[in-house]
């Protein structure tokens, strides 16, 4: 199973549809989410290309009504709480928004991996058998790179790639998306 890890899109959508068009020859199962998107939109874009998400909560949301909506409309998760546990068949998964939580969760040795962002700093290393990671930031804004990391669970390792089309989040067809905000009123999306 091939799991997409992403975090800290901070509402960067040029980045997020270059993930998902980077993304479109591999297959993809599911979809970890670990949170800062900052808006409905990015949910809206993320749900339309219909694979299960499993979203986890925590600060940079102001429409966390509205995303949790969107994500729950069909085949979707979202944690109520700062972390989340998941199991991916046999793989017992650890899940954050947190770099602190994060790195306590995969010394205790009861994760097989521990999915974490926040920080913006990219970071993949084993930790007792636990393989740790932070996917870095699809936003760009404080690295300017965009990164996303695909998992496999039958290995239990990950690739961190590069966006090659990246733009930051200050770009000029950033701000178009944000100014026009036409998909926010689209239940289409």
């Amino acid at each position: 199973m091939k799991i997409l890890i992403i975090s800290d899109i901070h509402e960067n959508f040029d980045n997020l549809i270059w993930v998902f068009k980077d993304i479109s020859e591999k297959q993809i199962d599911q979809i970890c989410c670990l949170w800062d998107l900052m808006n409905n939109g990015i949910a809206k874009l993320i749900v339309q290309h219909g694979i299960p998400v499993h979203l986890i909560w925590w600060n940079n949301d102001w429409t966390k009504v509205a995303i949790t909506k969107t994500f729950l409309s069909s085949w979707n998760t979202v944690s109520d709480t700062l972390f989340d546990i998941v199991e991916f068949w046999w793989r017992k998964i650890f899940l954050t928004h947190y770099d602190n939580i994060a790195k306590s969760m995969a010394k205790s040795g009861d994760y097989d991996a521990v999915f974490y962002g926040h920080d913006h700093i990219k970071n993949m290393e084993v930790v007792w058998d636990c393989l740790l990671l932070n996917p870095w930031e699809v936003s760009a804004h404080k690295t300017h790179t965009a990164t996303y990391a695909v998992y496999d669970t039958d290995s239990n390792t990950a690739e961190i790639h590069a966006l090659k089309n990246a733009k930051n989040i200050y770009s000029k067809e950033n701000q178009e998306y944000r100014k026009n905000l036409w998909f926010l009123s689209n239940p289409a999306l």
